[in-house]
């Protein structure tokens, strides 16, 4: 699962959740996927970036998106 907050004025952030036993070399490259984003700007959770907690069974990992890339989603909201 994919989780995008945004909103004017406020820092903007993705995070990827997964449940279960993930494959660890899944994980990355689908980190490693997100345009914009640099493998090392990812976090696990929980984490000052977005301040979730995982449930039982839950890996989270989150990052904060460069201004251009959340004025985008932004704009998709319009």
């Amino acid at each position: 699962m994919a989780l995008v907050r945004a909103a004017n004025g406020h820092a903007a952030y993705l995070a990827i959740v997964a449940e279960g036993v993930p494959d660890p070399q899944i994980i990355a490259l689908l980190l490693d996927c997100v345009p914009g984003i640099d493998r090392d700007d990812w976090q696990p959770e929980p984490s000052s970036v977005a301040g979730m907690n995982p449930g039982p069974g839950e890996v989270i990992w989150s990052t904060l998106f460069p201004s251009e890339v959340a004025n985008a989603i932004l704009d998709l909201d319009d």
